[in-house]
């Protein structure tokens, strides 16, 4: 508790104290609101994501918009993520036009390839310009519209669904309960910059570090699930993970 690395922890706690003002927010939203919601959120989210490298003018821009963007990407998930979540889900759901589902599908598709294409663009530079400075802001601005995407993607393909196979059941079960000692090997330990050292040095400089920090993410969820899934076959140890 006195790490500093629990700040998911404050994080969770303030997400809890918003959340009764957000039920009250997107019980009054109608679908127009909605709509304009997710497009404001875009705008600002992204456009000021873009701005990072040049310090003090994105701080301008999204100073004073903490429910659509902030200057510090971690300040929206508390609003503005569970907000968008709410939307996706509510337009799933009372959408019965399956052409139009497709279209948010292809549209958040689209603007997840540009994010990652702006982001490794912007992170190049900043590399470059700025000696990485800007790097981490620049990442956490990236991610609005790939997690919408993934989000509304696997709302969309399982919701109605139940997982019949016992084995993807039981996988499922397992990697659900090996997320917090996944999360703290993430944050207690340097192994993540060590599996980012070593895709990196798979791939040319001009990929960029955002499709390698992609990659080494992947990579890194491989091998805390398979260390914490052999920890969690004694018996005291999954008491506690």
């Amino acid at each position: 508790m006195f790490s500093g690395l629990n700040w998911y922890l404050y994080a969770y706690i303030g997400y809890l104290l918003m959340l009764p003002f957000l039920r009250i927010l997107v019980n009054h939203m109608t679908r127009k609101d909605m709509r304009l919601f997710f497009i404001l959120t875009a705008i600002a989210y992204s456009v000021s994501g873009i701005l990072i490298p040049f310090r003090g003018v994105e701080e301008a821009f999204t100073g004073f918009l903490p429910i659509f963007s902030s200057p510090f990407g971690s300040s929206c998930w508390n609003l503005a993520f569970p907000v968008l979540a709410y939307c996706l889900v509510s337009f799933s759901k009372h959408e019965e036009n399956p052409a139009r589902k497709k279209r948010i599908l292809l549209i958040l598709l689209i603007g997840t390839i540009a994010s990652l294409v702006i982001a490794m663009l912007l992170m190049n530079y900043d590399l470059t310009a700025k000696h990485g400075k800007h790097m981490e802001l620049i990442a956490q601005h990236a991610v609005l519209f790939p997690c919408c995407f993934i989000f509304y993607g696997l709302y969309e393909g399982f919701s109605g669904k139940s997982i019949r196979l016992p084995f993807s059941g039981k996988v499922l079960a397992e990697f659900s309960a090996a997320t917090f000692g996944m999360f703290l090997i993430e944050t207690h330990t340097g192994f993540s910059e060590q599996i980012f050292d070593f895709v990196a040095s798979w791939f040319p400089h001009s990929a960029g570090p955002y499709l390698c920090s992609l990659l080494s993410i992947v990579l890194q969820l491989l091998l805390y699930f398979l260390a914490i899934f052999a920890l969690r076959k004694i018996p005291p140890i999954r008491k506690i993970l």
